[in-house]
């Protein structure tokens, strides 16, 4: 139902149309615009469209505020350091770091269900040999 027009935008055509406008405003208009995203996100939609718009993407205080949002210690951390340079790169190994605790925590999980799958195993053989002993 295009209600009786012919012109008709595709979802490409916007997102290209709302990248154009977007590389345009000035890099402070950019910087407020984007401050209310997360970078996370604006990377992923925009850093593709075209080169000032990934510089944009990229930019210090936005990964910055996105580690004080996503990782609060590691922010206060990093913030007494004087040698931070990258702040995306801050985001990326906190985000590892927190991955990599999980696959630990789901390990030692999977380690005590096996254990516990293991003694339930036993405990049933157990019985079922005694049930048959009890039996003959």
């Amino acid at each position: 139902a295009n209600c009786g027009s012919s012109f008709r935008t595709s979802p490409c055509d916007l997102k290209a149309g709302m990248a154009n406008f977007l590389s345009r405003l000035p890099q402070v208009a950019q910087a407020l615009a984007f401050s209310a995203l997360r970078a996370t996100e604006l990377n992923i939609a925009l850093s593709v469209t075209c080169r000032s718009l990934r510089r944009a993407c990229q930019g210090r205080n936005l990964w910055r505020t996105e580690v004080q949002r996503s990782f609060p210690e590691t922010f206060e951390s990093s913030i007494k350091r004087p040698d931070v340079e990258s702040w995306r790169a801050v985001f990326i190994s906190a985000l590892r770091a927190k991955w990599s605790d999980q696959r630990k925590n789901e390990d030692a999980m999977e380690q005590r269900a096996r254990r516990g799958a293991g003694a339930i195993a036993a405990l049933r053989s157990r019985l079922l040999g005694e049930s048959e002993s009890v039996s003959a």
